[in-house]
């Protein structure tokens, strides 16, 4: 070994966005005393995707309870411009465990979002919200459930280049 540092594949590129995540504290050892470490704080889900159809892939930042969806515009010059709106400005009630940008009915964009009952008592609200960044409307695609959802995917089903 010649004593030089490994070179890093990624750089910290934080500063690019100033986006701060929130997460509300939840003791996951008073409901689970067996666990080996805690599950609730991993931090949120990410994604890119084109959100405006420029042909530049766009950041989608996932919230803790309590904080807020983020996306960020690619401006295709290396920076980014945090979107605003309805969308990006209401209160997240639960963790959300995955973000995924669909191109839905009609080729509308939407952001989809996981939202785990996990640090909660009661199974009430959907499973996958639905976020219309254009619209600013929200909507429940998925029943609640006696689970918590983990993570979420798209996938082509039909073979016809549609993932859904």
């Amino acid at each position: 070994m010649t004593g030089k540092m490994p070179v890093s594949l990624f750089e910290d590129a934080s500063q690019l966005i100033s986006h701060d995540h929130k997460d509300e504290p939840f003791d996951d050892f008073q409901r689970q005393p067996l666990l080996p470490k805690k599950l609730s704080q991993l931090g949120p889900g990410t994604a890119w995707g084109d959100l405006d159809g420029d042909g530049w892939d766009d950041l989608i930042i996932g919230s803790g309870k309590g904080g807020r969806l983020a996306a960020f515009r690619n401006n295709g010059k290396g920076g980014f411009t945090r979107c605003t709106g309805k969308t990006f400005e209401s209160v997240v009630a639960r963790d959300q465990t995955t973000v995924l940008l669909w191109h839905g009915r009609n080729q509308e964009t939407r952001i989809l979002a996981g939202s785990a009952s996990y640090e909660e008592d009661s199974n009430s609200g959907g499973t996958v919200l639905a976020y219309s960044p254009v619209i600013g409307t929200l909507e429940d695609i998925a029943a609640t459930a006696e689970w918590s959802v983990g993570p979420l995917a798209l996938s082509d089903l039909y073979g016809d280049g549609t993932l859904c």
